[in-house]
Parts: structure tokens; C-alpha cells; sequence
């Protein structure tokens, strides 16, 4: 059986003077944190480009787990716990917020050749 990932989105929201230190703490701090544990297959942070014009928030996240299981495994570690106590602390009474916007499952994979597989 071959093994398809499971995506958690992540949306972040941050006054663009605060962008340079958010940006240093993510990549410094909240990143080992977070996948403290061996959780996530991946991670990656996407930057909103200009190429169209969107009212999106201009970093997001896309978290990678090898299956359902390991996600739920993640939301109660030890890893995640310390990671949100970090991000409250350090984030306290400033306008930083995170938008978990969903847990996605693999729906349907496409060949190159256009015909549909499960």
C-alpha cells in the first residue's frame, strides 16, 4: 500500500513591522519546537507572491504527515504543547495570529496523463 500524506494548513497573520522578527523566531525557534518529536514528513512555509492581486494573508504553512494517526499523534505530543506555550508567551498582546485552517486528506491522484486514480 502506498502511503499518501495528510496536509495541516496554517495561515499567519503579523504587522509587516513585525515581519523580520516573526520570520527569525518562526525559522529559529518555532520550527524546531513545533516538530520536536518526528511528526511532520515536512514543512513548508509559502510566501505570498504578487503575481495576482488577493487579499490572503502573505505567509502560510503546509504541514505534512505521513497519515491521520500520526497527525492525532502530534496534536496531543509533548512537541505541540511546547511550541503553543512558546508562540503565547512570545506573541503576548501583539496582533500575531495563527489560523489553522484545516486538516486535509488525500482526495484523489491524477498520472500525468490525465486519468484518475484513488
Amino acid at each position: 500500500m502506498v502511503e499518501k500524506p495528510y496536509l495541516w494548513i496554517v495561515f499567519m497573520h503579523f504587522p509587516s513591522q513585525l515581519e523580520a522578527r516573526f520570520n527569525k523566531w518562526y525559522d529559529e525557534v518555532h520550527v524546531p519546537l513545533v516538530t520536536g518529536g518526528g511528526h511532520f514528513s515536512s514543512l513548508t512555509r509559502y510566501c505570498l507572491t504578487d503575481a495576482v492581486q488577493s487579499n490572503l494573508t502573505k505567509y502560510m504553512a503546509v504541514c505534512e504527515f505521513r497519515d491521520e494517526e500520526t497527525f492525532r499523534d502530534w496534536l496531543v505530543s509533548e512537541a505541540r504543547a511546547e511550541a503553543a506555550a512558546d508562540t503565547a508567551e512570545t506573541w503576548r498582546e501583539q496582533d500575531v495570529e495563527f489560523w489553522p485552517k484545516g486538516f486535509y486528506e488525500p482526495y484523489m491522484t491524477y498520472d500525468l496523463h490525465g486519468r484518475a486514480g484513488k
